[in-house]
């Protein structure tokens, strides 16, 4: 803790012009402009910027895997041709640690352990299945969207 006020003597032209600076805290940020005023960047326009950022890169992730399955029909067939011979040969067992849904497009009859009528994970149905046959989305998926009453509780 001593270090920090000695700082201004290691860093006479101040802390952030070194490479440490970014370490210590951050520099003022400029203004933003929200509905078309100038305002002070606070944590609440940074966190109204994050959440519109996630939510502009799901959509366009999502629509990306979706168009995949519209304009890449031959190649998600031939998925589903090599996913089909190995389940024939071993028992089929996928973990993922991607969001992309390409596996569960080529063979949609794998169980991801979630159920899109409640919208819900269901664990039982991976830990009570009787064949290996599986999709596991070991960092979850973003493709079953949260039901509407849990967005509004997170509020």
């Amino acid at each position: 803790m001593y270090a920090i006020y000695l700082m201004p003597a290691f860093y006479p032209n101040g802390a952030f012009t070194s490479s440490i600076g970014a370490f210590l805290g951050a520099r003022k940020l400029p203004d933003t402009r929200e509905y078309g005023k100038h305002r002070t960047t606070d944590p609440h326009v940074l966190g109204c910027l994050a959440e519109h950022l996630s939510e502009a890169l799901l959509k366009e992730f999502r629509k990306r895997c979706s168009d995949i399955v519209t304009n890449h029909k031959d190649q998600i067939a031939k998925w589903n041709n090599f996913l089909i011979q190995l389940d024939d040969d071993f028992e089929l067992a996928i973990v993922s640690l991607n969001y992309d849904n390409l596996v569960s497009q080529a063979l949609p009859s794998l169980n991801t352990g979630f159920d899109p009528d409640a919208k819900l994970f269901k664990a039982e149905t991976i830990f009570q299945r009787q064949r290996w046959r599986c999709l596991l989305h070991l960092h979850g998926s973003v493709h079953f969207d949260f039901w509407e009453g849990w967005l509004a509780m997170e509020r």
